[in-house]
Formats: structure tokens, C-alpha cells, sequence
């Protein structure tokens, strides 16, 4: 077959692969022939000849040779993504990977927000990458505390966010510093920051609940008991009694359960002076002093 066939052949491929269609300029075949050339040999066309393909109503080839010319250019792309995501999750310069190694398709499912297997972290420690594989335990640490704190909606997942820290002083239920609950607040994350309050206030109840027992002289009271705790009916009771309330049947009942007896003299003692009172007040008797035992 003669060279002019195998252009007619290679032309009519070409207009097929292009979609070239309806279009019937004989004239312009020669021209038309080229830009096809060089579009299917990977060659950049010139603004003239995306001109003149629009003009000619080609958009759908001028689609297709956009899309084949980002194609051929986007192994270059990908290796600048891969080597771009060395240094972010501590790939070492000296470490050799080919583009094809599955090191990259591993920190690039971590880049989109998919973590990784526990098979896939083991083929990350085969490459000794004790850094990345450190890197991405905090990395996880942190997604599931923004899960439990309820800051889902916060994009960033390296441990060098201030939001990482923040969540790991709440998890052990460490007061924040002024500036990191103020962070919160100019974030909006207004859960976490009730969270924040929250075991603000428990710590308060906790110091109150230490000094009520100090004062009350039940220091000794068995710290590895759960009724140690500020949800214990102990803290409840010595409030009422700082606050002089009158404790319930069931409250005294408790304290004698436990021994603490001087509680319950206490509120008994207490309760004879408001008696006594009311009967001095009853009997018109408010000209007589209380003995020392009614102080």
C-alpha cells in the first residue's frame, strides 16, 4: 500500500478518534490533518489551532485533545504530588521509591482522609519508616478524638494543629489555657467547649468536695471508695450541712452505714438549736441564754 493510502487511512482514524463528524472542507483538510498530528503525537497546539478547530464548530475535538494533552502530562504531575508528600509525612530523602511503589498509593489514601490497614502500616514498617508509621498513629489518635469531641467538621489531621493538643488535655481531663478555650470559641466548636466547662466545673466541685472533707475531719474517709467521688452522697450531705440544710432520713442512714457519726451529731445538734428556738420563741422565753451544749 502506497504512502498516499496509508495517509487517507491515518486521516480517517484520526477523524474518528476526534470526532471531526460533520466536517467536509476539502480545503482545509491539510490543515485540519495537522492539528490531528500533533494532538495524537503528544505535541502542544497553539492557541491559532484551537482557534480554528472552534471555529469550525470542533468542540468536541478540542475536548478530547485537552484531555489527551492533560493525560500525557500527568505522570510529570504525579511525580511532583508523590515527591510533595515525602516531606509531609516524613519519607527520608535517602529512601528510594519508584513511582509505583505502594508506599505513595498508602500516604495518598492518608492525603484524601483514608486511613490506613493494620496490613498496610506493616508494609510501611517493612521500609523501617518509624517516623511515618509514628506520624500516622497520631494522625489516627487525633480522628478519633475529634470524633469523640465532636469537631468532625475540622479538615485538619497532622498533630501540629492546636486542635490536636486541645483534645488530648480534655481527654485526660486537663484544664485548657484561656488562649485554647478562646481557639475553640473563634472556631465555633461551642460542644467542645461546653465539654471544656464542664470538667471545669467538676474540677471546682472536686477541691470544694476535698475541702468540706478536710474541714469536716473525714479525711480518712477510703479514697479506693467509688463514694469518694463528687457524685457520691458524702459530698451532697456535707454541702447541705456547710449550707446548715437539714439532712434527710435516708442521708442519715447512709452516714451510719459508713460511721461517720460526728456528721450526724452534727445535723442533730443543729436541729435541737432551731427546736429550741422555736419553743424559747413559743414560750416567750427569748430572755434565756442557750446553754454551751445548744452553741
Amino acid at each position: 500500500m502506497d504512502n498516499l493510502k496509508l495517509q487517507k487511512r491515518h486521516f480517517a482514524a484520526l477523524r474518528e478518534k476526534y470526532r471531526i463528524g460533520q466536517h467536509r472542507s476539502a480545503a482545509s483538510d491539510g490543515f485540519l490533518y495537522l492539528i490531528l498530528r500533533k494532538a495524537e503525537l503528544g505535541i502542544q497546539i497553539t492557541s491559532l489551532e484551537v482557534q480554528w478547530l472552534g471555529g469550525n464548530r470542533l468542540f468536541k475535538t478540542i475536548e478530547i485533545i485537552f484531555l489527551q494533552q492533560y493525560q500525557s502530562d500527568d505522570f510529570k504531575r504525579l511525580e511532583v504530588e508523590f515527591l510533595n508528600l515525602r516531606p509531609k509525612y516524613k519519607i527520608p530523602e535517602e529512601l528510594e521509591l519508584p513511582i509505583a511503589s505502594p508506599v505513595y498509593s498508602i500516604l495518598w489514601k492518608l492525603e484524601v482522609g483514608d486511613f490506613p490497614t493494620d496490613i498496610e502500616l506493616e508494609l510501611l514498617n517493612s521500609f523501617n519508616l518509624i517516623e511515618t508509621t509514628s506520624l500516622i498513629q497520631d494522625i489516627l489518635a487525633f480522628s478519633k478524638l475529634k470524633i469523640r469531641y465532636k469537631v468532625t467538621r475540622y479538615l485538619g489531621h497532622f498533630p501540629e494543629e492546636p486542635l490536636y493538643s486541645i483534645l488530648k488535655k480534655l481527654d485526660i481531663r486537663e484544664p485548657l489555657f484561656d488562649f485554647e478555650a478562646d481557639w475553640l470559641l473563634e472556631h465555633d466548636f461551642e460542644e467542645t467547649l461546653d465539654i471544656h466547662w464542664q470538667q471545669d466545673d467538676e474540677r471546682k466541685a472536686v477541691a470544694e468536695f476535698l475541702d468540706l472533707r478536710a474541714k469536716y475531719h473525714i479525711a480518712s474517709f477510703p479514697d479506693t471508695s467509688p463514694n469518694t467521688s463528687i457524685s457520691s452522697p458524702l459530698y451532697a450531705i456535707l454541702k447541705k450541712l456547710e449550707e446548715k440544710q437539714d439532712l434527710e432520713n435516708r442521708e442519715r442512714k447512709w452516714l451510719e452505714q459508713y460511721k461517720l457519726t460526728q456528721l450526724i451529731a452534727i445535723d442533730r445538734n443543729r436541729k435541737d438549736v432551731k427546736l429550741f428556738k422555736k419553743l424559747k420563741a413559743k414560750y416567750q422565753a427569748t430572755q434565756y441564754k442557750a446553754s454551751d451544749s445548744f452553741q
